[in-house]
Parts: C-alpha cells; structure tokens; sequence
C-alpha cells in the first residue's frame, strides 16, 4: 500500500517522463503495470536527476544522458519485473538482496507491487547514483 501511495503521488519529479512509462507499460504484460509503475515511481523520488528513456526493451535510468553507463533499469519478463543496476557488483547489497546477472549487474526481483519495500529499493538506487562517477571511472578503465 505504501508504495501505492508513492505511484500515485502528485510530485513533479514523478511525472518527469511520463511518457516514456506509458510508453514502456504498453509493451509489457498488464498485470505487471503496478509492479513497473511502483519501482518508477520509486527510483524517481530516490533519485529526481534520473531521466528514463526506453532501450533495448527495458525502461534505463540515466544520469546527464548517460545511458551507456546507466544507473539502474526496470524490465518485466512473463514471471517478474526485475529492477537492474548496471554496476550492482559494486553495490554493498546490506540487504542481502541482490541476484547477479553477469559480471557486473545486480537485480531485485518483483512478482507484484506489494512486494516492493520502498525503503530498500530507495537505498539501493541512492548508493547507486552516489558511486556512478566510480562506475563511470571503471568504465573508461576497461
């Protein structure tokens, strides 16, 4: 229900891009729209200099127009919808929380929107936007 709340919320940060999330929910499975609304509704408050546009079919979050070196995304299979953070191996995941997809991402994973703990998903995003000169810095190293 909380995070009901926060989808649904009037702030200005939140509706930034609305758009690209009624663009992207029209790509995915209906009853996944709450989980995806939730987790962006989510990211944006955690992280209002996060612009989001959709690319390769999941909706990214990028700083500065950085999406090559972008901070988290959200993508919905037919199980779940899986919050990503492109450099989530370098998260401190104090949540125990994280799966990992390759050698550098991290993933939350949600079957339904009443599963989102927004104080979890806010902390994982902040970190994220806190350390992404350090990602963008192991990036240029690669």
């Amino acid at each position: 229900l909380q995070a009901w709340r926060i989808a649904t919320g009037n702030s200005r940060s939140l509706q930034m891009d609305e758009n690209v999330l009624e663009k992207y929910l029209g790509t995915i499975d209906a009853r996944f729209a709450p989980v995806v609304t939730v987790l962006d509704a989510v990211v944006r408050r955690a992280a209002p200099g996060l612009a989001a546009k959709i690319s390769y079919g999941i909706l990214m979050y990028g700083l500065h127009g950085d999406y090559r070196n972008w901070v988290c995304a959200v993508s919905a299979t037919k199980k779940v919808v899986t919050l990503r953070f492109l450099w989530g191996t370098m998260l401190e995941d104090k949540a125990k929380l994280l799966r990992y997809g390759s050698t550098t991402i991290g993933n939350l994973d949600y079957a339904s929107a009443d599963a989102i703990d927004v104080a979890v998903v806010e902390a994982y995003v902040r970190e994220a936007v806190a350390k992404y000169d350090v990602f963008k810095a192991s990036t240029a190293k690669g």
